[in-house]
């Protein structure tokens, strides 16, 4: 168990909000690929979509978005890197998740990395995918009987080496440590690792929820898939991604608006 002194070296102060560093962001996307869905099941290395398409990397741009505590004390700003012609659609969806006191303890979206037990590029390699809070929307896979972020059934090792270890990346302020810890380090004989959706918890994406997502362009819900269930991950359809990316910036905006035009209207 690690003591009081070792959290408090990981954590803010409930009043500040630390800005990532760029070399320990480097090392958050590739630590990510692990923890938080995307794991490599080969030895080759991601394909770059920056080789195929050398404008992604020009056209990534970093928001930051408000968000509610899971303590319901506050708000906090988080910092995600995403394709810019969605920049203010990522931004207006997090407005509307803050009306709703919807809890986030983190998002991500790009990352160069591929797909879970695939050797193709994921869709987060174009900056165009959320995944949100995803120990409480964790991806899950009949087929391969696999739960990400990895889970122990042993749960000393589940609170110590998955979930308090996870957090520390998050740079959570103390309370909303402890808030987020015990959510989901649950009690013995209740341990579901938030896989009963019907049993609903903060954090926990719902369809009321994903409406929200929806209304923003992000039409495409991990949720509603049947195998894999990737209950974090939003995303609009494959076509329209690989098309806002190789459009110059101004045909890609105008490609995306009649997009959301579309998601409102359906």
């Amino acid at each position: 168990m690690k003591t009081k002194n070792d959290l408090k070296s990981v954590m803010h102060n409930e009043d500040q909000f630390q800005i990532v560093s760029s070399a320990r962001l480097c090392f958050f996307y590739w630590t990510s690929a692990f923890l938080l869905g995307g794991c490599q099941t080969s030895n080759s290395p991601p394909i770059q979509f920056d080789q195929m398409l050398p404008s992604i990397k020009e056209r990534i741009v970093k928001i930051q978005v408000r968000c509610t505590f899971f303590s319901g004390k506050g708000t906090r700003l988080l910092e995600v890197y995403v394709l810019d012609t969605i920049a203010d659609s990522v931004r207006n969806c997090f407005k509307d998740l803050l009306k709703e006191r919807f809890p986030v303890y983190t998002v991500d979206c790009y990352s160069n990395r591929n797909k879970i037990h695939e050797n193709v590029p994921s869709i987060h390699a174009l900056g165009v995918a959320l995944d949100v809070n995803a120990l409480m929307n964790p991806y899950f896979s009949i087929d391969r009987v696999k739960i990400l972020p990895k889970r122990s059934i042993d749960r000393s090792e589940d609170r110590n080496l998955y979930l308090i270890k996870r957090l520390k990346t998050c740079c959570l302020p103390k309370q909303e440590f402890f808030a987020v810890l015990n959510l989901i380090a649950q009690p013995r004989g209740y341990n579901d690792w938030f896989l009963n959706r019907n049993y609903i918890r903060p954090g926990m994406i719902t369809p009321r929820i994903a409406a929200i997502f929806k209304r923003h362009g992000f039409d495409v819900w991990g949720g509603m898939w049947r195998e894999p269930m990737d209950y974090m991950h939003f995303q609009p359809n494959n076509k329209l991604a690989k098309a806002l990316v190789r459009l110059p910036p101004g045909k890609a905006a105008v490609l995306w608006q009649k997009h959301l035009i579309k998601c409102n209207e359906s």
